[in-house]
């Protein structure tokens, strides 16, 4: 059915007031049920003939009427009427993105992955309980300092939003000003939320510490004693990545130890290789643990052990999973996260409202090997805390006196 166009538009009406109008017409009908809910509107092609108008001032009206949650908007379907007071159809789980493309296969950013697999697992609960996902990306192109605050500014204490990363810090007084149900992914190694935040928000922290620290098992199970971390900001307080490397050592008596914090800034292939091969000829492992982004600029080396001037007998394990990046020989070992059960654990807790249960699942230590077989590892060390002060920026084949120094506190 389409709505009597009595009293039509003046043509020479500018097309916002012409939106307003539409805006205001189909409103109306809405509300006096010539639209019922459930049922949809007619196509935008015939709506913008009734009217008089050009689709595009038709959009601009029906966009406002999607944004006050009279009608949603469906890819491929059309434009249903929302039943008032149905939170499923008015209600979207919405899904914070960096930029446009950022889950794109034109984006270069290896995160990406990580994020379509966390946004798989989030999109198929709202399937299944009847949301719809609402993905809002609110970086124009990455700068984190040019927000697109309009892309947001819809959110209310109704809104239901997950959050992955400290990126999104700038939103944080706007979502917690405005009460939203945040779901929160805290997986950058050396950021903690505001307590203020971690008691309003589903918190889900990735448990990095236990990762290493069961990478340390599985090397020791297949006969690696001489296991070695080179990994960015290890030195700060209880860092998580230091933490889980000594405690490993300590809980499956390992007398080496040896680790190193790998600079920041930009770092081309050459001083990359210099880091690497000067750290192996004093340290001399068997196994290296490293940040799988500080190896990214040699991605497409053939054969990576040699180009950064290790023994092939050398095992690299990569933390982060960024396999479909690297194409080199002998394959590294990986360790990744369970980033679909990481959405569905985030989707589930803003829909039932009550904190995700961890039980069943760590979120960490898949660790790959030869693109073929896969361990799942778990480790709890939650009584262990380093009680030295580690202000050196590095440590080559520690004593055993030294480990036990590292105190074990309940």
């Amino acid at each position: 059915m389409i709505i009597s166009n009595k009293g039509s538009l003046e043509k020479n009406m500018k097309p916002p007031v012409k939106a307003l109008l539409i805006y205001r017409k189909l409103k109306k009908a809405i509300v006096d049920g010539i639209y019922p809910p459930g049922s949809f509107l007619p196509n935008e092609t015939a709506l913008a003939v009734n009217f008089g108008v050009s689709r595009n001032t038709l959009r601009s009206a029906l966009t406002r009427l999607a944004e006050e949650k009279f009608i949603d908007r469906i890819c491929s379907k059309g434009t249903i009427v929302c039943p008032r007071g149905n939170s499923t159809l008015q209600i979207p789980l919405t899904f914070l993105l960096q930029c446009p493309d950022y889950i794109s296969n034109t984006m270069k950013h290896p995160e990406n992955l990580f994020m379509c697999r966390m946004l798989s697992g989030y999109s198929q609960v709202a399937y299944n309980n009847g949301y719809r996902v609402e993905i809002v990306p609110i970086l124009p192109n990455y700068d984190e300092h040019d927000i697109a605050w309009e892309k947001v500014n819809h959110l209310n204490s109704d809104s239901m939003v997950i959050v992955c990363g400290h990126l999104f810090e700038k939103l944080f007084p706007l979502l917690l000003e405005r009460k939203c149900k945040v779901a929160f992914v805290n997986h950058q190694i050396n950021r903690k939320l505001e307590k203020s935040n971690a008691e309003k928000w589903f918190m889900i922290e990735l448990k990095r510490a236990e990762a290493v620290c069961a990478i340390i098992r599985h090397m020791r199970s297949i006969g690696q004693n001489r296991i070695a971390l080179l990994h960015g900001d290890i030195t700060e307080k209880n860092h998580p990545i230091l933490r889980g490397y000594l405690a490993g050592l300590k809980k499956y008596a390992l007398d080496y130890s040896a680790w190193q914090e790998f600079p920041q800034g930009d770092l081309t292939p050459p001083k990359i290789i210099k880091i690497v091969a000067d750290f192996y000829e004093q340290a001399r492992f068997d196994t290296l643990i490293i940040n799988a982004y500080l190896l990214l600029p040699l991605c497409r080396e053939p054969y990576l052990n040699r180009a950064l001037g290790l023994p092939d007998s050398v095992k690299i394990v990569m933390l982060n999973n960024l396999e479909h990046l690297f194409n080199t020989f002998p394959s590294p070992w990986w360790t990744d996260f369970h980033w679909t059960e990481i959405g569905i654990c985030g989707a589930e807790a803003l829909i039932n409202e009550e904190a995700p249960s961890f039980d069943k699942k760590d979120f960490y230590s898949i660790l790959i090997k030869d693109h073929n077989i896969v361990n799942e590892l778990h480790e709890d060390i939650s009584d262990f805390k380093i009680t030295e002060n580690l202000s050196s920026n590095c440590r080559y084949q520690i004593s055993n006196t030294f480990l036990q120094e590292i105190q074990l506190s309940k």
